[in-house]
């Protein structure tokens, strides 16, 4: 694919520079409203984007899924939004936490099984969910990611270490997760958290090393099978057979592989089969954004809106329960992502399209 030398970047945020150290990458597009627009990614310093005169190949999903599959590098992506010791993580991952736990600790969002789906090895933050459903799967587009988590859920040496992660999960949650484990944790309780979740008292806890790896041996010992998933297939886990599932779990996952509102709608029918009637839809979404970056990549993003969101799960036979906007935290960090806000919303699939 060509590189284009000019390119417009007009979707939901305007203009935007390019920055020094980005990394080459093919030509793709970015979403505004119901146009596609042309953009490219950075290619070192001397180039930035530009209104673009003539016109620009376009990308399709397939492009996209190769440049995950090329270029997403997994232990960067989770140090960089899931790592406490983060400054993005309070966007990607303190936020929405509470609320996973919360839709689930209610009692009304159980069952029998749980398919996870996300651009990248996100099954931690389904960490609050585990102790509510007997099997749990994971499905992502890109092969690196898998590769990841099977490497974690086979405890293999090397693999992924995400011990600070759980305990990020253990501190936001507090004496919660004795329930959920059934471990016996140490701590002191304070007010954590207070912005988000009222005055509740949670637990900051000094949880041992060995208490963590029992928490991640539990949970490991429920992810049933990791697979590799294709949004843009009428059947996304072929050749897998798997019946339609008590709750499917969409983390950063559909916004992250359109390109535009059709083929958003595309995956959404395609990953709906999946769930049986009158299960739950857990999704976590960015909005209104057009790029996030894991160490110098830059992935494109389609620029979802909160109102085409909830337009289009009403259309695919959901009815909302529950949802939640939560704002963007991290300022001055534009130039990593340009994402607005989170959405995090709980659904019930009432009929099939």
């Amino acid at each position: 694919m060509a590189l284009p030398t000019e390119v417009s970047d007009s979707g939901c945020s305007g203009l935007r520079q390019g920055r020094e150290g980005d990394a080459a990458l093919p030509g793709y597009w970015r979403h505004s409203g119901s146009a596609a627009r042309p953009f490219c990614a950075s290619v070192g310093s001397s180039v930035g984007y530009q209104v673009n005169t003539a016109p620009a190949e376009m990308a399709s999903t397939a492009d996209l899924k190769a440049l995950y599959d090329q270029h997403l590098d997994a232990r960067k992506m989770v140090a960089m939004y899931l790592s406490p010791t983060s400054e993005y993580h309070v966007d990607s991952f303190i936020q929405a936490i509470p609320h996973v736990h919360n839709f689930f600790s209610s009692g009304a969002v159980d069952g029998g099984t749980l398919l996870e789906m996300s651009f990248a090895p996100l099954v931690h933050c389904f960490l609050p969910a585990s102790n509510h459903f007997t099997d749990t799967y994971f499905a992502c587009p890109s092969e690196k990611a898998i590769k990841e988590v099977h490497m974690w859920v086979k405890n293999e040496p090397g693999c992924l270490d995400v011990t600070d992660v759980v305990k990020g999960v253990v501190d936001l949650l507090g004496s919660s997760v004795e329930n959920l484990f059934g471990v016996t944790l140490g701590g002191t309780s304070v007010p954590l958290l207070g912005s988000l979740l009222g005055s509740v008292t949670q637990t900051v806890t000094s949880v041992t090393s060995v208490v963590l790896n029992e928490i991640q041996g539990l949970f490991r010992s429920q992810v049933k099978n990791v697979l590799l998933c294709n949004f843009m297939r009428s059947d996304p886990v072929a050749p897998t057979v798997l019946p339609p599932v008590d709750c499917l779990a969409l983390s950063y996952s559909l916004e992250l592989f359109a390109v535009d509102e059709k083929s958003f709608c595309d995956a959404l029918k395609n990953v709906t089969p999946l769930l049986k009637k009158g299960g739950h839809l857990v999704m976590f979404a960015c909005l209104e954004g057009t790029f996030f970056k894991v160490g110098d990549v830059r992935f494109p993003a389609f620029c979802l809106k909160q109102d085409f969101l909830t337009e289009t799960l009403i259309e695919h036979g959901y009815t909302i329960k529950e949802s939640h906007i939560f704002e963007r935290k991290t300022r001055g960090s534009y130039d990593v992502f340009d994402f607005k806000s989170y959405i995090i919303l709980k659904a019930t699939k009432e009929r099939d399209i």
